[in-house]
């Protein structure tokens, strides 16, 4: 059943900080208990070499009961439309827990891109 898949998620520390670098590595932190699979953007380190401080990008997303992102709309585009748009997609990819209701959800996605890699949050709404 889709729920046994997901009980191994849900059941990783719940109260475990929800912001995590962006290393690829999934298993090397806790996912939020709402997500399911998370996207980060790929940012070459000789692009991210030319960031002075953090450029935040927040992005609005509309998630099904199914838990697939539906739609994306950009909250907070920062100070970088390169950045902004490589966070609304990876926005997209993202999966969340289903839902037995059957209203859609919607989740902010924070993204901090600095010179060491990216890192992301999920907001509730």
């Amino acid at each position: 059943s889709p729920t046994a898949a997901i009980a191994p998620i849900i059941a990783k520390k719940p109260d475990s900080p929800i912001e995590k670098p962006a290393t690829g590595q999934s298993g090397q932190a806790a996912l939020p208990p709402a997500v399911l699979h998370e996207v980060t953007p790929d940012v070459p380190q000789n692009v991210r070499d030319k960031i002075k401080g953090r450029i935040f990008v927040m992005v609005r997303v509309l998630v099904d009961p199914s838990g697939n992102v539906v739609g994306a709309l950009m909250e907070d585009p920062g100070r970088s439309k390169h950045f902004a748009r490589l966070a609304e997609n990876a926005a997209r990819d993202w999966r969340f827990v289903p839902s037995e209701k059957q209203r859609p959800r919607v989740w902010i996605l924070k993204f901090a891109f600095t010179r060491d890699g990216v890192t992301s949050r999920v907001i509730e709404q």
